[in-house]
């Protein structure tokens, strides 16, 4: 790639997008605290796990999982059978003990460890307060980069480093900071997405073995700009697309638990069988958007079936 210009386009507009994502994970964290850790009623332990934790989460997982592991198996066999390229078939079962069934199925046993601490956490919220709690979520949060940099956390205890995002995207709900508007938050964001486009593209320039290192959820222009973001959004007004937001909102787990499924076909479909060439510039947005809509389209046809197949009230 290296003294290629379409290679560094090409980068460059891949890099861009990653760089003003890399939030994402840390909002939906955030998004997850703000609204589990709210409900008084979710101290209970034995009445959360059973209706909370194992119906909207373990079993989804469990099953998802399943389903992908024989997607990857259905994948290789027939990447092997047209002679695409050579499959290891323990390799599924072996990501699924390591709790990465498919590539974006980690932050799902990730969330099992956060809801898995919700009545703990709620417990030490009532016995110390609520400012109190803030600044622990402020302190973990600081402590995630240390122990992400010095550590590799077994995938069973990862959702670790998460706590702070979980704790803050409660406590920081309804903050007003009066000296600063929401559209300084969302500079503040774009600043900082700008910052880690441009610091990998640097890296990636010199060719270092660092050169995704900002691309991390605990560097800190990710967690600035996700704090940022998500601050933007808490003081949006949004009353009056309130019916759109919440039909976004109720689908957005489906749609998450689908879309690398989608995606994973159309890359098969475009680069192995078709053996296409598409530049990101056209490709990135195009994907994004069949992504986007094939993936609501699959939660809304398996919402319309659940009243009839009891199981998928778990998909």
């Amino acid at each position: 790639m290296e003294g290629s210009i379409p290679g560094e386009i090409n980068f460059l507009v891949s890099n861009s997008i990653q760089s003003f994502c890399r939030v994402c994970i840390a909002i939906f964290v955030m998004i997850g605290g703000r609204y589990v850790l709210d409900k008084k009623e979710n101290i209970d332990y034995q009445t959360f796990y059973s209706n909370t934790l194992l119906k909207r989460i373990v079993y989804p997982t469990l099953i998802w999982s399943a389903f992908y592991v024989i997607y990857c198996y259905m994948q290789g066999g027939v990447c092997v059978f047209l002679k695409i390229r050579p499959f290891d078939y323990s390799l599924p079962l072996k990501n699924w003990f390591l709790g990465r069934p498919f590539n974006h199925l980690w932050y799902m046993y990730m969330l099992i460890g956060l809801y898995a601490c919700v009545p703990a956490l709620m417990m030490i919220k009532q016995h110390v307060g609520e400012q109190t709690f803030l600044h622990l979520g402020v302190i973990l949060l600081l402590l995630s980069p240390i122990i992400d940099y010095y550590s590799e956390l077994f995938w069973m205890i990862r959702f670790v480093e998460f706590l702070g995002y979980f704790i803050l995207g409660y406590s920081l709900k309804g903050k007003r900071v009066a000296s600063i508007s929401k559209w300084m938050f969302l500079l503040a964001w774009f600043i900082c997405s700008l910052m880690i486009t441009f610091l990998t593209s640097r890296l990636y320039s010199r060719d270092s073995s660092n050169a995704f290192y900002f691309y991390g959820f605990f560097t800190p222009f990710a967690m600035i700009g996700a704090l940022s973001l998500y601050n933007f959004f808490d003081q949006l007004k949004l009353s009056t697309y309130t019916s759109l937001f919440e039909s976004l909102s109720f689908h957005s787990f489906r749609v998450y638990l689908v879309h690398a499924g989608i995606l994973s076909i159309i890359e098969n479909v475009v680069f192995d069988f078709l053996k296409w060439h598409v530049t990101p510039l056209i490709y990135i947005p195009i994907t994004i958007v069949m992504v986007s809509i094939g993936s609501y389209i699959f939660s809304v046809f398996i919402e319309n079936l659940k009243s009839r197949f009891e199981f998928l009230k778990y998909i």
